[in-house]
């Protein structure tokens, strides 16, 4: 394929977080049909590109050609697959000469697979979401034994798509409009590297069984959904309300983390967020 070094440079270096030192599976970047595609076989992520290639052409880009493609001069350069008795490698052409890197056979890259789209997509505000998310991720559990502690509730009552991260010391709570009703919980490494790509404009969050697939333009993010039950955010508010004219309650400290750092803004809309009664 031909393309415009600047074109593919920065959509490499999003996805190369993505290729595991520690697996020898998926070790690079597939190209295929004019997309990028990373998987971790916790998430993947696949990016179109506008590139000058065969309908036919499939290789995968290894760390190493990745590296080198950064570092050339905004200039149109040519990739190519090539396989000989040496095993199979990719040839990467610039005006200034050009470099061999051994490679994994296509064939043996694990594609992201097995992600319906549901039927009820949510479609919203990429800067309204990502700033919603931002509030409460704090929240999230780091390490814990219940993975959904790891997650963010994203629960739409009819009204309202209420998210919600606890960490079964603080619960952080936060609202935007949604007519749907779903529940479910993403992983907060998902949402995060998700909107670490710069998704702009509409994003449409989609949910079917254990998956969820975020899309925005060029961007498709797939990702798990942990199962488990969450914490019942809405009884423990209520409690901690209740309490506070008791002897015996405790009193509960009110993190201003998150609300300190968006104070200024008034026009978007505030986070509840308290540690819980004891």
């Amino acid at each position: 394929m031909k393309i415009q070094q600047s074109e593919i440079a920065k959509k490499l270096k999003q996805l190369k977080s993505l290729i595991s030192a520690k697996s020898s599976i998926n070790q690079g970047v597939l190209f295929k049909k004019n997309m990028l595609m990373a998987n971790n076989f916790e998430l993947g992520v696949t990016i179109a590109i506008d590139a000058d290639a065969a309908a036919d052409e499939i290789f995968v880009i290894p760390p190493k050609a990745i590296d080198m493609i950064e570092s050339l001069p905004n200039e149109i350069i040519d990739i190519r697959f090539m396989s000989d008795k040496a095993g199979e490698k990719i040839i990467v052409k610039s005006e200034n000469g050009s470099s061999k890197f051994q490679t994994i056979p296509a064939a043996d890259f694990q594609e992201v697979k097995g992600f319906d789209e549901g039927d009820k997509p949510f479609v919203c505000d990429a800067v309204e979401i990502e700033d919603a998310l931002a509030r409460i991720m704090y929240a999230c559990a780091v390490a814990d034994n219940k993975e959904v502690f790891k997650g963010v509730l994203l629960e739409g009552d009819g009204e309202n798509l209420n998210i919600v991260a606890c960490d079964g010391v603080r619960v952080a709570w936060n609202r935007i409009k949604y007519a749907g009703e779903i529940s479910v919980v993403v992983p907060k490494e998902s949402l995060v590297k998700a909107f670490s790509l710069g998704l702009k404009d509409d994003v449409t969050l989609d949910f079917n069984g254990n998956n969820a697939i975020i899309k925005s333009g060029d961007y498709t993010v797939y990702t798990r959904l942990y199962n488990g039950e969450f914490i019942n955010y809405r009884k423990l508010l209520t409690l901690r309300r209740s309490r506070r004219t008791g002897s015996a309650f405790k009193k509960a400290t009110t993190s201003t983390k998150c609300l300190r750092k968006f104070s200024s803004r008034n026009s978007r809309p505030k986070c509840r967020s308290s540690q819980l009664p004891t």
